[in-house]
C-alpha cells in the first residue's frame, strides 16, 4: 500500500470550504457523509479498469489552537513502484498544502 503523509498549516475554520475546489481539481470526488469542518475525506472516482487504483486523502485538523493539520494520502498500489497515482497526488497536493 503506497502512503504518504505529512503535517501543515491553516488559518481557515472550515477544511472543507478551502479544500474541495482543489482536491476536486486534482480527480478527487470529497465524500460529504465522511467530511465536515474539521476533516475533509476525498477520493478518485471508482474505475471498472483495475489498472486504475483508488486512491483516498484524508485532511484532517489536529489542532485549532495551533491550526495544525495533517493530510494523509493512500492507495492500493505497491509503495516499491515509483511515479503512481497516490504519489502524484501527494506531490499536487504539496504545493497546495505545504508540509512544515
Amino acid at each position: 500500500m503506497a502512503a504518504f503523509s505529512w503535517t501543515s498549516f491553516s488559518n481557515s475554520k472550515s477544511l472543507l470550504g478551502i479544500f474541495d475546489a482543489s482536491l476536486r481539481e486534482l480527480g478527487l470526488d470529497v465524500v460529504q457523509k465522511f467530511s465536515s469542518q474539521k476533516q475533509v475525506y476525498a477520493e478518485t472516482s471508482p474505475s471498472r479498469d483495475l489498472s486504475k487504483p483508488l486512491v483516498k486523502v484524508i485532511i484532517s485538523l489536529l489542532s485549532s489552537s495551533k491550526s495544525q493539520l495533517q493530510v494523509e494520502v493512500r492507495s492500493s498500489e505497491s509503495i516499491l513502484l515509483r511515479s503512481t497515482r497516490c504519489e502524484e497526488i501527494a506531490i499536487s497536493l504539496k504545493k497546495i498544502v505545504p508540509p512544515n
